[in-house]
C-alpha cells in the first residue's frame, strides 16, 4: 500500500506538470500569433450559436415586398415614359388638343370561343361595346362640323395595320342604319380591300372612272350595293401606277360632285398618311379627314408628322378615333359613359368613387401587365 500511494503520487505530479507544459505551449502559440506577449489570454472558448441571429425571414420578406414594389413600380413608370407611342386621350389631347371623337375598344372579349374579329362584328352584335363605340363617334363626327351638315370626308391613318379601313366601314354601317343613303369610296390604291370584305368584284372602279374622259355616265353601273340598306360601295378597280395624279386632278374633283349629287354622305378609305399623300390629296376635295390611331403602337413622332403635313395641305381635321383602347371599369370608354341605345346610367357618389379606385386599379394593372409582356418579348 505505501508503495502504491508512492508511484501514485508520483503519477500525479508528472500529470500536473504535463497540464502545465501543455497551456504553456497555447499560451506562448496565441501570443505568437497576436504578437502581444504575455498580455493575451483565453477567456472563454468560442461556442456554436443554436439559433440564427442572420437572416431574419420575416424582416427579409417584408423588405423584399416594399423595395421589390417599388422597384417594379418606378421600372414599370420608366418604361411607360420611355415609351413613344400613343397610349391614351391624354396623349392625343397633349398633341391636338380637344380632337378625340371616339374610342374603339378591343372586341376579343366579347368574341365567342374561337372565333376571329370581322369587318361586320358590330352589325352582328349591336348591343357590344364595340358597336357602340362607333355609334359615338358618329356623333361626335356631327358635332365636328357645325357651320354646314357633313356630306364627305376621308378616313386614313399614320402607317399601316391601325384598323383605319374597320373604322371607314363601321362608320358607314352606322350612318347608313340612320337611314343616310351613303357610299363607301376605295380610295386606297396601293391594297385595295373593300372589294374583298363585301365579296364584290374587282376589275372595275374608282381608277377607271378616273380614266375616261366623260364618266358620269358610267357612275351608276361602277357603284356596288351591299346586303345592308342604304349602303353602297365603290371598288377601286385595276390598280393604276400613278394613284396621286389620278386623285389630284379635276377628274377627281368633279367625281366628288357627282357622288355628293347621288349620296348623302361619301366615305373615302385612302392608304396611310405616313409616307403617303393620297389622303392629303383626297382631303383638299371633301369635308375634312377622321384620323384614326391605334393605342399602344402608333408613334407620337408619326402623328406630329401627319399633322403637320395636314396644316401644310390645308386639310381640315375633323378628329381622332382611338383604335383598341382599354376598358377600365368606371373609365371614360366604359359602356357605362357609352349608353346603351341611346340611354345613359348614371350613379351615385359612392358608386363613382368605387368607379375611381377601380379605374387606378386597372391602370397599374394594366402597366404591370405591359412592363411583363415587354419583358418576356426582350429578357
Amino acid at each position: 500500500a505505501s508503495k502504491y500511494n508512492l508511484l501514485k503520487q508520483s503519477r500525479d505530479s508528472l500529470q500536473a506538470t504535463y497540464s502545465t507544459i501543455i497551456r504553456r505551449i497555447d499560451e506562448l502559440d496565441v501570443s505568437r500569433l497576436s504578437g502581444q506577449g504575455d498580455k493575451v489570454f483565453v477567456v472563454a472558448r468560442g461556442e456554436v450559436p443554436q439559433v440564427k441571429s442572420w437572416p431574419r425571414r420575416g424582416r427579409m420578406l417584408l423588405m423584399a415586398i416594399l423595395f421589390g414594389g417599388l422597384l417594379a413600380i418606378g421600372a414599370c413608370f420608366f418604361l411607360d415614359y420611355m415609351d413613344t407611342t400613343i397610349k391614351g386621350e391624354s396623349d392625343v389631347r397633349a398633341l391636338l388638343g380637344d380632337a378625340v371623337i371616339g374610342g374603339v375598344p378591343s372586341a376579343d372579349e366579347e368574341l365567342e370561343e374561337g372565333a376571329q374579329l370581322d369587318d361586320f362584328f358590330a352589325l352582328k352584335k349591336p348591343q357590344s361595346h364595340f358597336a357602340e363605340a362607333f355609334r359615338t363617334a358618329r356623333t361626335g363626327l356631327a358635332f365636328s362640323s357645325t357651320d354646314k351638315p357633313l356630306r364627305s370626308f376621308v378616313v386614313t391613318s399614320t402607317q399601316p395595320s391601325e384598323g383605319k379601313t374597320l373604322t371607314a366601314i363601321n362608320l358607314a354601317i352606322v350612318h347608313a342604319q340612320m337611314g343616310r343613303r351613303t357610299l363607301l369610296v376605295d380610295t386606297d390604291m396601293r391594297k385595295p380591300r373593300l372589294h374583298k370584305v363585301f365579296n364584290g368584284p374587282s376589275d372595275h372602279g374608282i381608277s377607271e372612272l378616273l380614266a375616261m374622259e366623260n364618266a358620269e355616265s358610267k357612275i351608276d353601273e361602277m357603284i356596288v350595293p351591299t346586303q345592308i340598306e342604304k349602303l353602297f360601295y365603290l371598288p377601286t378597280g385595276l390598280v393604276p401606277s400613278n394613284p396621286v395624279e389620278m386623285l389630284d386632278s379635276n377628274r377627281f374633283a368633279g367625281l366628288v360632285e357627282q357622288l355628293l349629287k347621288r349620296f348623302e354622305l361619301v366615305i373615302f378609305d385612302s392608304p396611310p398618311s405616313m409616307n403617303l399623300v393620297d389622303a392629303l390629296v383626297i382631303g383638299k376635295h371633301v369635308d375634312g379627314l377622321v384620323l384614326v390611331i391605334r393605342t399602344f403602337v402608333t408613334p407620337k413622332f408619326a402623328v406630329q408628322q401627319v399633322i403637320r403635313q395636314m396644316l401644310a395641305s390645308k386639310v381640315k381635321m375633323l378628329g381622332v378615333i382611338l383604335n383598341n383602347v382599354d376598358l377600365p371599369a368606371g373609365g371614360y370608354y366604359s359602356p357605362y359613359y357609352y349608353g346603351r341605345y341611346g340611354h345613359s346610367y348614371y350613379y351615385e357618389e359612392g358608386q363613382r368613387r368605387k368607379d375611381k379606385m377601380a379605374l387606378w386599379r386597372s391602370e397599374v394593372t394594366a402597366l404591370v401587365m405591359r412592363f411583363l409582356q415587354r419583358w418576356k418579348k426582350n429578357p
